[in-house]
């Protein structure tokens, strides 16, 4: 299996190509970095090549929903791998890897500290190979299949202030993002979610693949070139 560990180096250069490919998505480097920094604490990271599972494995989306009025900006980490656990405690088989919803600064870290935790790698693919402001958008247009019954958890809140929930909801997919989105607006922060269960097929032909490798590519360029100034940046 083809597969590349994820040093503080790699990520470093994944989440500046990310702020890129973003587009000012929502969050910032440095929290991007946190969580970075955070996941490689619990266990190694892995980048499993975009070829390597099997057309049939089973690919989890992991992302973070926002209420665009949200005080709170943490996801904790215990959150982020509650929403996984609860999505595998539905009846949803134990994935092949986890995928982010999106490029971004935060984006591509979303799903690292659920795969140091729970072991399970993260694929090079993302679903959008940009910053994205809507569910559907990161969805691979599983929204657009009338047969596509979308199961996702989520968890987060803050336990102090009473605000914490977690929960599993299965339907619609517009529908099921819509009341998770009211919830992080309930707790007026961030929800860490565990989404929209595909194959390794689907999102090799309607997702992002290669997405996070070239991140990677992007990141180490414009850091190479920084010490030139910012003229060299935007030319890398």
């Amino acid at each position: 299996m083809a597969k590349t560990e994820l040093t503080g180096e790699l990520l470093e250069a994944m989440i500046l190509g990310g702020a890129l490919l973003g587009g000012g998505s929502r969050g910032t480097a440095e929290e991007a970095r946190e969580a970075a920094e955070t996941a490689l604490k619990f266990g190694p990271l892995y980048l499993t090549a975009i070829d390597d599972p099997d057309p049939a494995d089973i690919i989890v989306t992991c992302s973070a929903v926002t209420c665009p009025h949200r005080k709170d900006f943490s996801i904790s980490p215990r959150a982020r791998v509650r929403s996984l656990e609860l999505l595998l405690a539905s009846g949803t088989p134990r994935p092949a890897g986890l995928i982010p919803n999106e490029c971004s600064a935060m984006g591509v870290v979303n799903g690292l500290i659920e795969s140091a935790t729970l072991g399970i790698p993260l694929v090079d693919a993302a679903c959008n190979g940009r910053g994205h402001p809507t569910p559907e958008m990161g969805s691979m247009g599983l929204h657009l299949d009338p047969d596509y019954i979308s199961s996702q958890a989520f968890a987060g809140g803050n336990p102090v202030k009473g605000t914490y929930i977690e929960g599993f909801l299965r339907g619609d997919v517009a529908t099921v993002s819509n009341l998770i989105r009211h919830n992080a607006c309930e707790v007026r922060g961030v929800l860490a979610t565990a989404r929209n269960p595909a194959s390794m097929a689907f999102v090799r032909e309607n997702g992002a693949p290669g997405a996070l490798s070239h991140a990677i590519r992007i990141g180490a360029a414009m850091a190479e070139a920084a010490e030139e100034g910012p003229e060299a940046v935007i030319g890398a």
